[in-house]
């Protein structure tokens, strides 16, 4: 069966189209959740680079706070640049263990990767699943979301690729701009078609 990575830009709804796919059966593989897990290993490489690097993102029980993190991180590239140095060699080296493992799965394997294409990450997987919103959704629930003004939410989305030029690369496009009625029919009708030419 293919692996499929599911991707699209921030706040478009990855991680719920992946949670329902679980749903389904598929097996699946969140890349946000293994950069938290980095971030709550407080014996980890990751952990105690930030700790080097970003000294002020610590609450008083040595936790990595993320709002503060992102704050700084989305509001200087060059922070932003300097913390995906930190974290992303260790994600992507476990993503692509997984990726590997799953090759001689007998059931479809699916992955939340939302820097895909950023990374060029897409060349290791059979399928692209692109995830789409209308731009004021993405503003919209990114404000919400975080807690932060649709100024800082318009700037956190501008550091990713327009979907525009993803869409051209993915193999299906799910539009999620209504109901998750409507969201989990659409994964459905992609669910039944990657199940089927298997």
């Amino acid at each position: 069966m293919p692996v499929a990575a599911i991707t699209g830009n921030l706040c478009s709804g990855k991680s719920t189209v992946l949670k329902l796919f679980k749903e389904k059966g598929v097996e699946t593989l969140s890349a946000d959740e293994l950069v938290h897990a980095c971030y709550r290993n407080k014996e980890g490489n990751v952990y105690k680079k930030i700790r080097e690097n970003f000294p002020n993102v610590f609450d008083k029980n040595g936790n990595i706070s993320r709002k503060k993190l992102a704050r700084i991180v989305f509001t200087s590239r060059s922070s932003l640049k300097k913390l995906e140095r930190i974290v992303h060699p260790e994600v992507i080296k476990y993503l692509k263990e997984w990726v590997a493992s799953k090759r001689e799965s007998k059931s479809l394997c699916a992955a939340e990767v939302p820097l895909l294409f950023e990374k060029g990450l897409d060349k290791f997987f059979d399928i692209v699943i692109f995830v789409d919103a209308s731009r004021p959704n993405t503003i919209k629930r990114a404000a919400h979301k975080f807690g932060i003004s649709q100024e800082e939410a318009e700037a956190r989305i501008a550091n990713f690729i327009p979907a525009s030029v993803k869409k051209k690369k993915s193999h299906f496009i799910i539009s999620n701009n209504s109901s998750i009625y409507e969201l989990n029919k659409k994964v459905g009708v992609v669910w039944r078609k990657l199940v089927r030419t298997q």
